[in-house]
């Protein structure tokens, strides 16, 4: 194997366990916008019911468990997955390596840019799905 071949072997994305991690988390990301977008509300020991009026009148509102676990999932896995990433399988070696770190900033700049575009984008089909208004 060539010298280039074995710094492009060692790079995050693109060793095999890159992209496992790659294709994993797009069937997690998947699974987690089908489960909120399911009307899980109809099970009601799968809900949180809340009255946000004092007035008597007005029906209580269900909020599911699944999304409420979805978005704290997906709101602290991610940093904790980049802090094991860089501490435990980014190799010690590597990390001397101004090249290869600089490989891994950039791949985790663009891993952070995509969990906080998913976590928006979760958190507004969870405001659309409850019928939530800001303001």
């Amino acid at each position: 194997m060539s010298e280039q071949a074995q710094i492009a072997a060692r790079k995050v994305w693109r060793n095999p366990k890159g992209k496992q991690v790659f294709w994993g988390s797009f069937v997690l990301v998947t699974l987690s916008a089908a489960l909120i977008l399911i009307d899980s509300t109809r099970w009601d020991w799968l809900c949180i019911t809340f009255s946000d009026t004092s007035d008597a009148t007005t029906p209580a509102r269900k909020i599911s468990i699944i999304d409420v676990v979805i978005y704290a999932v997906w709101t602290l896995l991610p940093p904790a997955w980049f802090f094991y990433e860089y501490n435990w399988q980014f190799p010690d070696a590597a990390k001397l390596d101004p090249n290869l770190m600089q490989d891994m900033q950039y791949t985790q700049g663009v891993a952070q840019r995509f969990w906080a575009g998913i976590l928006i984008l979760f958190g507004v089909l969870l405001l659309l799905k409850h019928n939530i208004k800001l303001g």
